[in-house]
């Protein structure tokens, strides 16, 4: 009898104890694990600013990072972000065009080769000579034509050719054109571009020395 009034009162303190840890899991540890969850911060819904004024502010639940609605958009304007300066875009620059270089203008009352004076060609074949420029060939000592007559202010490319085997250089005697000067070698032909004078008659020989005494001369005669 004893024995079973004990094994009774066991059951039923076990039962006790049991049903203390289930209602103490259920409105003990639930309750305890939500207390800094749901705990709200009362926090100012605004702030006195120096000059006495009041400006609303915004806050989370928590508290954390409170500023001034006025001062946060101030500080992030509309389309940015991260207080990143918004980018500007810089109009494409157009480069002017280059003008070209003056075109130059020769003269001939100066020095041959010299910076103004007409420039001389390479060495050319003869048929590539423009259509009706004056050619003179020096051979066999005499220049061929001895004679021949240009237009004033006419632009001509004169060709002056060495037909036999030796150097010879075509020159003017008259100082209004004394820059035309044109060396060939042997067999070469060379030409030079340049504006004919006024009228009149102007000589031209070869001035390698020698040359001209036995016979390699001539007359340019400038026309209306």
């Amino acid at each position: 009898m004893e024995n079973t009034l004990r094994i009774i009162i066991t059951i039923f303190f076990v039962g006790l104890i049991a049903l203390a840890i289930i209602l103490f899991g259920v409105f003990g540890l639930a309750p305890l694990g939500q207390v800094g969850k749901n705990k709200k911060t009362n926090t100012p819904s605004e702030i006195v600013l120096d000059n006495g004024k009041t400006q609303p502010v915004e806050s989370t639940s928590t508290g954390e990072n409170i500023q001034p609605i006025q001062d946060r958009n101030t500080e992030h304007p509309p389309g940015n972000t991260g207080g990143v300066p918004p980018k500007t875009e810089t109009p494409n620059q157009v480069t002017p065009p280059t003008p070209p270089p003056p075109k130059r203008e020769t003269r001939l009352d100066v020095p041959p080769g010299s910076p103004d004076a007409p420039q001389q060609s390479a060495p050319i074949s003869r048929n590539q000579l423009p259509v009706g420029s004056p050619e003179i060939v020096a051979q066999d000592g005499k220049l061929t034509p001895q004679y021949f007559a240009v237009k004033e202010g006419e632009e001509i490319t004169l060709a002056f050719t060495s037909g036999d085997k030796r150097t010879h250089i075509l020159t003017f005697d008259d100082s209004a054109l004394m820059a035309v000067a044109i060396g060939v070698g042997p067999n070469e032909t060379r030409t030079m571009k340049f504006k004919v004078p006024k009228v009149g008659i102007y000589a031209f020989s070869c001035s390698v020395p020698g040359h001209a005494s036995i016979g390699e001369t001539g007359v340019m005669t400038v026309i209306k």
